[in-house]
């Protein structure tokens, strides 16, 4: 090949990129943000969303299963309870992830899972981006705003985010994309694949929220009015017939996904019928720009104000550009017509004609939300399938820039340039936090004063970083909800507790500061403000004495089997209206800490379960606290020393004693009866003995034993496990005491709750000669932390569950009591 060939060849090749070049930016942007996504999916946190929609799918997929093979051939893992309390339950959407988990047999990890939904919802979004982008080709617009609106709708921060881990409102949002994509594509040209196409995706949106249909349904309506108008026969009957064929497609894939429909299928049709309302059923509060705004009671600017908030400038400028330059467009073509008489779509070209019937939809949702005020919450998560209309009317706006001189669209070229770079850059630098997101404009006040981490996503992320030694014990409040690894690999050593002052940690909206009971251990921050905060408690390990206050009686925390040789005197009465409890500590104890947790019952209700529920705020009032070292001369305690939160008052001096004597007054406002308190005292103890721990989980057979950790005050000749895995059908692990361990006076196990925190029975059994094992100790555990003690009149140890509510439980430490 000579060298004039080469040339041409070379001058073809940059004629055809030419020629092609914003398919190439297409192809790049599609394919960066592919690239992206599958690089990034694992950083982002388990919403506690994600739990409630899993067992959805999973309830359908049970259904399924029972319908098509008989209730036996349901997998045990499908007849949990909260799997089965969701009665026939849904698949739509989700049914390839269901598909999943029953390949695998349900045995992968939670963590697993969910990383697999991370994925997966990504790629719906991914996919809605090019319908995105196809619909504003559709509409009309050139190849360089398509692109456009094609960054826009892929680069806003907290949609990105959510396009991870919200299992509902971004998929209705990438659905409602396609809805509206083939809708116009159809009206536009009907072919029977598209409107196949069209069909699938509706129907997949009935499984979701039945009234996004709305979209496919105007289309359709104008559809069929452009017949209608001809007034010729053979079309009207050639639209109807198209229209029938793509409404009972979409019926039958309907049908195929709602496994509701196979049980009661009129019941299922009227159940969605009525539900075509789009309104939420939780009530509460919101804090939105520092007003809590009740629910069920929202203004009607929320959703402008919640978007505004959370949205990039370029895209609410741009939007209402163009939503005010389109407007007036149709005004002065409408008063023409009105001029003339003629009807404003002759007026109209095709792409006119559609574009309002966009602006008419979108102006319908937020009318609506103006007059009928529905609940929402979590900001605007609810109308997320409203952004589509966002981007559309952004590029509307551009194109109004881009043709009103140069110096307009110069300006709105590097404007826009500038808004996404930083956009990009911004995300970069947060990432994986970008849920986090708020427009700069209103960083000083609205973004601090309004609700950050709805999803609990950064729980992961701040969990992570306590390192508290592969032995640890490590029991854990989360503010708003537990993240779902708990119980996973890796996590054995962490307990969820469901009273938070019981906890080793907590984690905390926003910066709630230090103090004498708890330091701020690592923040997540984003924009100079602190979002949410994982606080340790100062006082956890050296907790010396529990005693529970409760109808004006005292008892002890497992005063039969106390390693404990001291005991605090404690008494009570009253003087007229204030009540008052009275700490003596004894002369070997130093206190530094004691914590009075409110609750009107201890123990077990009705349902075996223990309970604790507080109710301080309703029962006690004017609490004052003193302390003294001759039971003379009290003096009150300062503020900086005491703890009002919740279910707690906690009185903290940091290092110093508070003294001999504590005494708490308080006013009872309960009409009958005593508050119920339960007591523990923080410090030394020195006549406690010496401890040694084994530390083992028993949901991991294959790796428990390689798991066991014996500290320097342990000998190991003490005791063997003799064996560890399945007993009599449940998890079971059984422990032999050697013959030379005849120091020993006690076992204390200590059990943690369980991460899903349903209730689970522990048993104990002695046996002496490892063949007849008699109960010893027996406790069902659904929410705190309890130690359970049983003589050494033993020579073998049986722990076990009995009421397998969950898959496996921990036995969190092993104690032998010298």
């Amino acid at each position: 090949m000579n060298q004039e060939e080469i040339r041409k060849k070379a001058e073809e090749l940059a004629l055809k990129i030419h020629k092609n070049r914003y398919y190439i930016i297409l192809g790049l942007i599609m394919g960066l943000f592919l690239f992206w996504g599958l690089s990034v999916f694992r950083d982002y946190g388990i919403s506690w969303d994600e739990e409630i929609q899993r067992n959805r799918y999973l309830a359908g997929l049970r259904t399924a299963i029972t319908i098509f093979a008989g209730q036996d051939k349901v997998p045990e893992a499908l007849n949990k309870e909260e799997i089965t309390s969701l009665g026939v339950g849904r698949l739509g959407i989700k049914l390839p992830l269901a598909l999943i988990e029953a390949a695998k047999g349900f045995s992968m990890t939670n963590e697993k899972v969910f990383k697999i939904h991370h994925l997966y919802y990504f790629l719906i979004f991914w996919v809605s981006a090019f319908f995105a982008w196809y619909l504003l080709r559709l509409l009309g617009f050139d190849q360089a705003l398509s692109s456009l609106g094609l960054l826009l709708y892929i680069l806003c921060p907290r949609i990105l985010a959510d396009s991870f881990y919200n299992p509902k409102d971004l998929i209705l949002l990438s659905l409602y994309t396609m809805e509206m994509c083939l809708s116009v594509a159809l009206v536009k040209k009907f072919r029977y694949k598209t409107a196949i196409a069209l069909a699938f995706v509706c129907a997949l949106v009935t499984t979701l929220r039945n009234a996004l249909v709305f979209c496919a349904v105007i289309f359709a309506a104008w559809y069929a009015y452009n017949a209608f108008i001809t007034k010729d026969k053979k079309k009207i009957i050639k639209t109807l017939k198209e229209l029938g064929i793509t409404i009972g497609s979409s019926f039958i894939f309907m049908y195929i996904l709602t496994p509701g429909m196979w049980v009661n299928l009129s019941g299922s049709i009227s159940k969605k019928i009525a539900s075509v309302n789009p309104t939420f059923s939780h009530g509460g509060f919101d804090l939105v720009a520092g007003q809590l705004l009740n629910r069920t009671d929202l203004p009607w600017y929320y959703l402008p104000l919640t978007m505004t908030l959370t949205i990039p400038c370029v895209y609410i400028i741009f939007n209402l550009i163009g939503v005010w330059g389109f407007t007036k467009y149709i005004a002065k073509n409408l008063a023409y017509c009105i001029r003339f008489r003629t009807r404003i779509d002759h007026k109209l070209n095709e792409n006119d004609r559609i574009l309002l019937i966009i602006l008419l939809q979108g102006a319908f949702w937020m009318f609506y939300t103006f007059v009928f005020r529905p609940m929402q919450y979590n900001l605007w998560r609810h109308f997320y399938f409203y952004f589509i209309y966002m981007v559309v009317f952004a590029i509307c706006g551009l194109r109004v820039a881009f043709t009103s001189g140069d110096a307009a669209k110069y300006s709105a070229i590097a404007f826009t340039t500038i808004s996404l770079l930083l956009t990009m850059s911004w995300i970069k630098l947060n990432h994986p936090y970008e849920y986090l997101y708020f427009n700069p404009l209103f960083l000083s006040k609205a973004a601090r004063e309004t609700v950050q981490d709805y999803w609990a996503v950064s729980y992961k992320g701040l969990l992570s970083q306590i390192k508290d030694g592969s032995s640890a014990d490590t029991h854990i409040y989360p503010d708003l909800t537990g993240d779902l690894l708990f119980g996973e690999p890796g996590w054995e050593n962490y307990h969820l507790e469901k009273l938070e002052h019981t906890a080793k940690y907590r984690i905390l909206e926003g910066n709630p500061g230090d103090n004498n009971f708890y330091k701020i251990f690592k923040t997540v921050e984003v924009d100079d403000r602190i979002c949410e905060s994982l606080v340790k408690r100062e006082n956890y390990t050296n907790l010396i004495r529990k005693y529970y206050y409760e109808n004006g009686e005292f008892s002890g925390d497992n005063t039969e089997h106390s390693v404990y040789e001291s005991e605090a005197t404690l008494t009570c009465g009253t003087d007229g209206t204030d009540k008052w409890i009275k700490i003596e500590v004894p002369d070997d104890i130093t206190v530094n800490e004691i914590d009075f947790l409110y609750a009107d019952t201890f123990g077990i209700n009705d349902s075996g379960k223990y309970v604790m529920t507080t109710e301080k705020d309703e029962v006690i009032n004017d609490e004052r606290l003193y302390v003294s070292e001759d039971d003379e001369n009290y003096r009150s305690l300062p503020d900086k020393d005491l703890l009002k939160e919740s279910d707690l008052l906690g009185i903290n001096c940091g290092e110093k004693p508070l003294g001999k004597y504590i005494l708490y007054k308080y006013e009872n406002r309960m009409e009958s009866g005593e508050p119920a308190f339960a007591i523990r005292l923080f410090g030394e103890d020195k006549n406690t003995p010496e401890k040694g721990e084994v530390f083992f989980n028993s949901d991991d057979t294959k790796t428990a034993l390689s798991q066991i950790q014996y500290p320097e005050l342990f000998d190991d000749k003490d005791l063997t496990f003799k064996t560890f895995g399945e007993s009599s059908g449940e998890k079971a692990v059984t422990i032999e005491l050697k013959d030379d361990a005849n120091a020993i006076r006690g076992l204390h196990l200590d059990c943690g709750i369980n991460f899903m925190r349903t209730g689970r029975s522990i048993l104990i059994e002695g046996s002496k000669d490892g063949s007849n094992f008699e109960p010893l100790s027996w406790y069902y555990q659904a929410a705190d932390d309890y130690l359970f003690s049983v003589p050494a009149s033993y020579r073998f140890y049986r722990i076990s569950q009995t009421d397998n509510t969950h898959d496996g439980f921990s036995l969190s430490g092993l104690y032998l009591i010298r």
